[in-house]
């Protein structure tokens, strides 16, 4: 079943999916070199799921700095909200979308997406694009224009033994506050190339 909001430009999933080989296959790539991870279990990539208390919303329903703004679909925006209060620390879940592993000596990949992340891991870029397949964590807003600051940021969690890539929350986030992180300055550089 779909989420509330789900924008229909993007097909919903809630695992990573890969074109180029299994996604197990990447996921070797992202074996933590600890021991100790293989007995670590996040209950949120266990089942697959982000976290309970978050719900999309379509901005231009909303008096919100992007209500008035079309996404690079030309649909309306969207984002996310917390619908309970999230104390500091919590893990928001997998941010799913096409994955890729490529090796740093190759050329820093160029995206032709505005939903990614490129996360550098010693030798290797782990790319996560959800500008065909996402989930709910697709739906997260710059803070830019809306708050002072971010509310969460982009972190890997561990999960039997392996890395992937999600959100957790940088500081206690109210019920109805918008979940915000910072893109980061070579989004927004690259993003200028493309207007």
């Amino acid at each position: 079943m779909l989420p509330k909001n789900w924008p229909e430009e993007i097909t919903y999933s809630n695992e990573a999916v890969s074109l180029e080989v299994h996604p197990l296959i990447v996921r070797s790539f992202l074996a933590s070199p600890n021991a100790n991870d293989q007995h670590i279990v996040s209950d949120l990539i266990e089942k697959n799921r982000i976290h309970s208390h978050l719900s999309i919303e379509r901005l231009d329903l909303r008096d919100h700095p992007l209500s008035n703004m079309k996404n690079c679909f030309d649909a309306p925006q969207r984002g996310l909200f917390a619908t309970e209060d999230l104390s500091e620390g919590t893990d928001l879940g997998e941010y799913v979308g096409e994955i890729k592993v490529l090796d740093v000596r190759w050329k820093k990949p160029h995206m032709r997406s505005y939903y990614y992340w490129i996360v550098q891991m010693e030798h290797l870029y782990y790319v996560v694009d959800a500008m065909k397949w996402g989930n709910e964590l697709a739906m997260v807003n710059d803070y830019r224009g809306i708050a002072e600051g971010p509310n969460v940021t982009g972190k890997m969690i561990v999960h039997r033994g392996h890395w992937y890539f999600g959100y957790g929350t940088l500081k206690p986030v109210k019920k109805g506050e918008e979940i915000l992180v910072d893109y980061g300055e070579a989004y927004w550089e690259e993003f200028k190339t493309r207007v």
